[in-house]
């Protein structure tokens, strides 16, 4: 059986593995997406950034909904790798909790734990709402399970 650390790094791995993939898909697609679509992308690059300072970690200083490019999400996640993989140097941070105040400037403690189900979970709940998008626009969109990421290697 793999260790919580293994099961967060893959599962933070997955979730850079799908938004990359997908935002190559957006920037290589024939059509833009809509704006609310193209928002929610720059989104889920933000999110990634805000989370990684809550958790003390090195972090881009950027929007929550910042306006980005699918190019520039792309080149974002390279970053993120590098931050993300950063963070686990210290594993022991997994044990700890998490203060932080959210965007209604609400304070909370989280397991550090829960904080990063919270993104895999997080981002695949957005990356739903715009494969949708993609296909009422008549786009296939890109494979994105995580069984996949695992058989082509992305994901180990």
């Amino acid at each position: 059986m793999r260790d919580a650390e293994t099961i967060h790094r893959r599962l933070l791995r997955f979730e850079l593995w799908a938004l990359e993939t997908l935002a190559r898909s957006v920037r290589d697609g024939e059509e833009e997406l809509p704006l609310r679509s193209m928002k929610i992308l720059g989104h889920l690059v933000g999110t990634h950034w805000l989370w990684l300072s809550r958790l003390g970690a090195p972090a881009r200083n950027m929007e929550v909904w910042p306006e980005l490019s699918a190019a520039q999400c792309v080149d974002e996640v390279a970053d993120l790798e590098k931050a993300w993989s950063s963070f686990f140097e210290e594993p022991q941070r997994l044990d700890g909790r998490t203060e932080y105040r959210n965007s209604r400037g609400e304070e909370w403690v989280s397991a550090t734990s829960d904080v990063l189900l919270h993104i895999a979970i997080h981002g695949s709940h957005h990356r739903g709402q715009i494969i949708a998008t993609m296909r009422q626009m008549g786009r296939t969109p890109p494979y994105l399970d995580f069984i996949e990421a695992t058989r082509r290697g992305w994901v180990e």
